[in-house]
């Protein structure tokens, strides 16, 4: 058996990669960070202990990526995303935030990342469902809620509307809840504002929404850069793969492959026109990473995607230590 199908297959093989998600994150040093990644959103009003780099930060953080890997789990299994018997997307999962060195804190990213994970529940849920509006609204909501800590995922608005549109849930009701689900958590921020006589914190959430900035490319430090590009080639290769071998799936499943690559292509996209919302906006890109990572690992058994597999995963192991240790 190949290693990739052990990796794919095995029982405990997501209990071992967790385990070492663990550990790296919390025995590995601290990692440079660039200081261009201002707070957004509601995380200027998080306190210092939550946004400052000590253990406590680095325990919770390491606490959220745990709760991750177990609701992609969930994830898979609800929506049945593979044909066999496999945590292989909690395992790619995993493996790409042990990599992210940078990331190994409780960032407001993290939160984000964590409403737009729960928001594909109901969003492929509503795969041809006629009265599919209790469901997008609980997707939209969950976007809206990521939009307070990450305002640059309001321009993912446009993509889930389009997802709706292939998942076939696309209806007036549905498109009227969606406006409703995504203005709710602004309604709310907005009224306490008002009431409390703080509406520049309102006022500051929507113009970070339109601030983009086209620096800061190269103030990035090295580990940021070699995680992004690490990430998005794992996305590529998997992207390419499960196209040239779509017709292996069934039609919902191959729709909702398809929804999580278009999600996956617009938030490495806004990566790129705004560099300076690095930590805000990978994490969330990370999920259509997993997603279609996954798919790849469980469901590819030739030797060339083996081979691909070991070399992703031996390129990964050197990525950590290089990060750690060397840059």
């Amino acid at each position: 058996m190949t290693f990739q199908r052990k990796l794919a297959i095995s029982p405990i093989s997501l209990h071992v990669v967790s385990a070492i998600l663990i550990v790296v994150w919390i025995a590995v040093p601290d990692v440079a960070v660039s200081d261009v990644d201002t707070p957004q959103g509601l995380s200027v009003l998080l306190p210092d202990i939550v946004l400052s780099h000590g253990f406590l930060n680095t325990a919770l953080g390491a606490g959220m990526a745990a709760a991750v890997v177990y609701i992609l789990r969930e994830l898979n299994m609800s929506q049945i995303l593979l044909r066999l018997n496999s945590r292989a997307i909690s395992i790619v999962y995993a493996a790409l935030m042990s990599m992210a060195l940078p990331l190994h804190s409780l960032h407001p990213g993290m939160a984000a990342m964590l409403c737009v994970l729960v928001s594909y529940f109901s969003l492929f849920s509503s795969y041809q469902v006629d009265s599919s509006a209790n469901l997008i609204y609980v997707s939209f909501l969950c976007l809206g809620l990521s939009i307070l800590v990450s305002p640059m995922l309001v321009w993912m608005t446009p993509v889930y509307w389009l997802s709706m549109y292939l998942l076939r849930s696309g209806n007036v009701r549905s498109v009227i809840a969606s406006v409703l689900g995504l203005i709710t958590p602004l309604w709310l921020v907005g009224s306490i504002a008002f009431c409390t006589d703080h509406t520049y914190i309102f006022t500051n959430l929507l113009a970070d929404m339109a601030r983009f900035e086209w620096s800061g490319y190269s103030l990035h430090t090295p580990a940021e850069t070699v995680t992004v590009w690490f990430s998005f080639v794992v996305f590529i290769i998997a992207f390419v793969d499960f196209y040239m071998r779509i017709n292996l799936d069934k039609t919902r499943v191959r729709v909702i492959y398809s929804v999580a690559a278009i999600h996956g292509f617009m938030l490495y996209l806004l990566i790129l026109l705004q560099p300076l919302q690095l930590h805000y906006l990978l994490p969330a890109a990370m999920m259509p990473t997993a997603i279609l990572g996954g798919h790849y690992v469980a469901n590819d058994p030739t030797t060339q995607s083996n081979v691909v597999c070991i070399l992703l995963t031996v390129l990964l192991i050197v990525n950590i230590i290089v990060c750690a240790w060397i840059l």
